[in-house]
């Protein structure tokens, strides 16, 4: 449960979701449809973001004029990462860097805090409490209800109603990325895996690209949820029950 805001943080919080109304029309939610993106002209569309970011430096500088801290991601060390979920106790994501900022939207009982994690990801995503650091005053309302279906980013799941994913072997050398974005490069390089090494995969891309997997080799700080391209996996996929790695590899 949130305590009480000091009064700076009152005005901090009405500053930021002064400019962020302001600044609004440039954020598209993970949960969104892109479309309303696809109709702006690029010209448009570049000069809301400029907004929006000239929006994020006058915030910075509001923050350093009261002495208030910026929220961030704060897990142990500068290498670690936290999972990303589409909901509390949910799917895993993607991925946060340590010192990534984060702006909260909403805190859950159940452990777990939403809100916009800039960096790599840059999106509305689901993270633990216990790996954010600084005022979790929620200050953007965007991210608030975020619950995607899952069949506006995935082609395909091993199994609904399991928690895990299901052992399988890569089938050719693969590099594992902490994040991915339909239509782009996966993005931040994490680990290399052999042919051979036993993952277990969780779901398939959208666009059917890469596929999220447990590597049990690295624990969940040194990014355990990772994507990996479907080229380097069977064409059969198991499917339909959770197996891990644990027992099968």
């Amino acid at each position: 449960m949130l305590m009480a805001m000091a009064p700076n943080h009152r005005i901090l919080r009405g500053l930021r979701l002064l400019l962020f109304s302001a600044a609004g029309l440039v954020v598209f939610t993970s949960g969104q449809s892109q479309a309303g993106a696809a109709q702006l002209a690029p010209s448009g569309l570049e000069a809301l973001r400029t907004v929006q970011a000239n929006a994020m430096t006058l915030d910075r500088s509001i923050s350093s004029l009261l002495g208030t801290e910026t929220t961030v991601v704060a897990t142990v060390s500068a290498n670690d990462w936290t999972i990303l979920r589409n909901q509390p106790i949910g799917l895993a994501i993607g991925n946060a860097r340590y010192g990534t900022e984060f702006e909260p939207s909403r805190v859950s009982r159940l452990g777990y805090t939403t809100g916009w994690v800039h960096g790599s990801f840059n999106g509305c995503a689901w993270t633990a409490t216990r790996n954010l650091k600084g005022d979790l005053a929620p200050v953007r309302d965007d991210c608030a209800h975020f619950d995607p279906p899952i069949h506006s980013f995935i082609s395909r799941i091993n199994c609904i109603i399991c928690s895990g994913g299901t052992a399988v072997h890569i089938s050719a050398a693969t590099t594992e990325y902490a994040n991915y974005r339909p239509g782009q490069w996966p993005l931040d390089p994490v680990h290399h895996a052999r042919a051979g090494h036993c993952v277990e995969w969780r779901w398939v891309s959208k666009d059917k690209q890469m596929v999220m997997v447990k590597d049990r080799t690295w624990s969940n700080n040194l990014a355990s949820w990772v994507f990996i391209s479907r080229s380097a996996l069977p064409d059969l996929l198991p499917h339909g029950h959770q197996t891990s790695c644990w027992r099968s590899g």
